[in-house]
């Protein structure tokens, strides 16, 4: 058996690889149709060497269909750490062109490839901010060429190893300052996937949180305390704003530090599904 995943793992290598040879532009690059799933049809920019997934749909679909489950036509919502942009994609199929979208992305080269998304796909409701979330008013290091990966890089505890990565300076912005100051509207839904960031955003985001109650899809990401931060800051979220807590990947009802780490232990990246009570 092990052989046999071991030979279906170099094949698909292979093949990767020979797309990308064979396809991508001068950027190492290419535009693509999703080709199922949720974001059929949609219009991506991809590497093929690690990014297929992205393309054949089969990324994170049990989330995707999530979102197609919780938002409604019209609705607005963030997508805070965009990446490519797929789950943006999924919130602006739901809402439709009634609705509104804003997506966040502090790296620039992914920020390059999710801004095109809009026009690629002719949505006019969709504004793509190159600008990180997290702590609010603040300049800060990013490591920018870590893929889906790529996130602060002078976290309490992350401790990366610097030698290969690429690091560059982007303005960051918190959740109330977002709606408060730079003007964007109340949304009604916000994913937040930012890589240990999230413990300033979770804290950060009082004001709407307590006004318009919206829906929140957390990924929470470790450092190295015993009770990392983001796991802390998500527990306060959930009781100080009186919030259900649901691991999405295994439908279990969260509150703790202790039952993110057990959901952890379970083998999934803590996910949580945060509904207001």
């Amino acid at each position: 058996m092990n052989n046999s995943v071991s030979f279906s793992k170099r094949v698909k290598t292979r093949v990767k690889q020979w797309l990308w040879q064979c396809f991508s532009e001068a950027d190492g690059m290419r535009d693509v149709t999703v080709l199922s799933g949720p974001c059929r049809g949609v219009r991506l920019r991809i590497d093929f060497r690690d990014e297929s997934a992205y393309w054949l749909g089969t990324y994170d679909r049990r989330i995707l269909r999530l979102i197609g489950e919780i938002l409604k036509p019209g609705q607005i919502a963030f997508d805070c750490g965009a990446y490519l942009g797929v789950y943006a994609a999924a919130m602006r199929r739901r809402v439709g062109p009634g609705g509104t979208i804003h997506v966040f992305e502090a790296s620039e080269r992914n920020f390059k490839r999710v801004s095109l998304l809009p026009s690629r796909n002719g949505w006019k409701n969709v504004t793509v901010h190159h600008l990180a979330v997290g702590e609010a008013r603040s300049t800060i290091r990013f490591a920018s060429n870590l893929g889906a990966a790529s996130g602060p890089v002078d976290m309490p505890g992350k401790d990366l190893e610097l030698g290969n990565v690429q690091i560059e300076t982007v303005a960051c912005s918190g959740i109330d300052e977002l709606v408060g100051e730079r003007g964007m509207p109340d949304p009604d839904f916000l994913k937040l996937d930012l890589e240990t960031a999230e413990c300033f955003a979770l804290k950060n985001g009082a004001a709407l949180w307590a006004r318009k109650r919206p829906t929140v899809l957390v990924e929470l990401h470790r450092n190295r305390r015993e009770r990392p931060f983001a796991f802390e800051a998500a527990e306060e979220f959930l009781r100080d704003f009186n919030y259900r807590g649901t691991e999405v990947h295994l439908g279990r009802v969260v509150k703790s530090v202790d039952d993110f780490l057990r959901a952890e232990e379970a083998g999934v990246q803590c996910t949580i599904l945060a509904t207001p009570l």
